[in-house]
């Protein structure tokens, strides 16, 4: 009689591991997963960015330089 107790022990506590062991590991790919795409996200938000920073830079190249006229502002009444 105590033996059949002691094995249904072991029993569940070799379920309950598994079981537990099987659901860290499934939250722990799903985070694996998630930190993934936050950092392909990222990268991609960073490369959009220089692109258009680069865009912009490469525009006001082709305006080139403004020349503005120096005004006196002394002396005026």
């Amino acid at each position: 009689m105590a033996q059949n107790e002691d094995s249904g022990v072991i029993t569940f506590a070799v379920i309950f591991g598994v079981l537990m062991i099987y659901f860290g590991l499934k939250h722990l790919i799903k985070t694996l997963h998630q930190a993934n795409y936050e950092r392909r996200r990222f990268h991609l938000m960073v490369a959009e960015e220089l692109k258009r920073l680069d865009d912009l830079y490469k525009d006001k190249q082709s305006w080139g330089e403004v020349q503005y006229e120096e005004k006196k502002w002394w002396g005026r009444n």
